[in-house]
């Protein structure tokens, strides 16, 4: 049996998820019945994260890589603290290039326990933002439009890019060299 996780912030940036497990190629995906948003508040880290919550209306682009057993446990230690493990359905997974088998498969999402809108209190950090768009840029611009037009809730950025505050923080030559995609949010 393998195991497989759906990535849609962070986890699309490899250096992200180097940081937790063993590096794994990354498929890009569409989830259907999932919306994902800024949505998990950390206060200990005094800022909000993405999230995804069940909406059988909406979908979202993100990636899905293989994950041993042991990796999954270091995922989970990383996630499970304002995350929910859950299983998703094959049909709810469509590939945007190349597709794997995915027969005798788990795939796995890690879904929002607490859902709560971004604050001054809890702001998105601008060091989060450029890691999970140093994944989204390197996969191609029309996943970068799907990614902006599928998460919901950018509102509060905070710049934190002298003193990252995100713990899997990255520098990107992509983010770097794409400061008017990032204006784009704003």
């Amino acid at each position: 049996m393998k195991n497989y996780i759906v990535g849609y912030g962070s986890l699309i940036s490899r250096e992200s998820r180097l940081g937790t497990g063993g590096f794994r190629k990354c498929i890009p995906v569409n989830v259907i019945g999932f919306r994902r948003e800024w949505n998990v508040v950390i206060p200990e880290e005094r800022a909000t994260y993405l999230g995804v919550v069940n909406s059988e209306s909406y979908n979202f682009n993100g990636v899905i890589f293989s994950i041993s057993e042991g990796d999954l446990e270091k995922f989970d230690k990383r996630e499970t603290k304002y995350y929910e493990r859950i299983l998703v359905d094959e049909e709810n997974i469509k590939f945007l290039s190349s597709k794997i088998d995915l027969d005798d498969s788990k795939i796995w999402l890690y879904v929002t326990r607490d859902p709560q809108a971004p604050s001054k209190k809890y702001p998105i950090l601008r060091s989060y933002v450029n890691t999970v768009l140093s994944g989204v840029l390197r996969l191609d611009k029309e996943f970068y439009r799907e990614f902006i037009k599928t998460t919901f809730n950018w509102e509060i950025i905070y710049e934190d890019l002298d003193n990252p505050r995100y713990p899997y923080s990255v520098e990107s030559e992509e983010i770097l060299l794409n400061k008017q995609m990032l204006s784009k949010l704003e």
